[in-house]
């Protein structure tokens, strides 16, 4: 949990997808709850009373709102922002400040019903062997500004549960967050003992696209 005299380092616009065709996860998703942000491959979530004091989300809309990801990084490094009815405003020292005017439900659309795809922490189970793309770990690590993290698995091809190292992610109040795996092909069995004269264990570089579960694209084509 972030201590009010702390700045705010939630880089969440790392976690934000940069495809207009899906309009709200170019955004950050604020509700009185959580702070979400998401591109289909990795979820942030961060509690919002770690970044807003009460009063201001005493004013946020029920529905929630939305900040763009290029605003958020204007408010990474506040010791405080607040929200005040029109605008989210962050506090810098030397009297420095940046507002932003935050969008509506309406202007942008739904969010995608993230809740859907946070594994049940009661069924976290053992993998034999799972693929992560390197990039979206680091992107999560910038979102959820943590020194370190632990993995929780719910099965193969099941969305990975990232939680602070003493956490029950789930329970915590803390923030979290989830990564998708990538498909793992095995070519050959003697390639994987190193054998093979090229590495047949395919994980998708960071320039390629991830697939995304049947169960996930349900969820974001909502």
């Amino acid at each position: 949990m972030r201590q009010k005299t702390d700045k705010m380092n939630f880089k969440l616009h790392f976690a934000c997808s940069k495809d207009d065709l899906r309009p709200s996860m170019t955004q950050v998703y604020v509700t009185k709850k959580n702070i979400v942000a998401t591109d289909a491959n990795i979820l942030a979530v961060v509690p919002t009373k770690d970044v807003f004091d009460d009063p201001s989300i005493e004013l946020l809309p029920e529905e929630g709102m939305y900040i763009d990801s290029n605003d958020w990084k204007k408010l990474v490094g506040a010791y405080q922002v607040i929200y005040n009815g029109e605008f989210v405003v962050a506090f810098f020292p030397r009297k420095s400040e940046a507002h932003v005017r935050p969008r509506t439900i309406e202007d942008v659309g739904n969010y995608p019903q993230w809740e859907q795809i946070v594994p049940d922490a009661s069924k976290f189970d053992s993998v034999g062997r799972i693929g992560l793309n390197p990039k979206m770990l680091y992107n999560l690590h910038q979102a959820l500004d943590v020194p370190t993290f632990k993995l929780e698995f719910a099965g193969d091809n099941k969305p990975v549960a990232v939680a602070m190292p003493d956490d029950a992610y789930a329970t915590s109040g803390n923030q979290y967050g989830i990564i998708m795996p990538l498909l793992i092909q095995d070519n050959k069995d003697e390639d994987l003992e190193g054998n093979g004269d090229e590495d047949q264990d395919v994980v998708d570089t960071l320039d390629q696209e991830v697939e995304v579960t049947d169960e996930v694209q349900a969820v974001i084509n909502q």
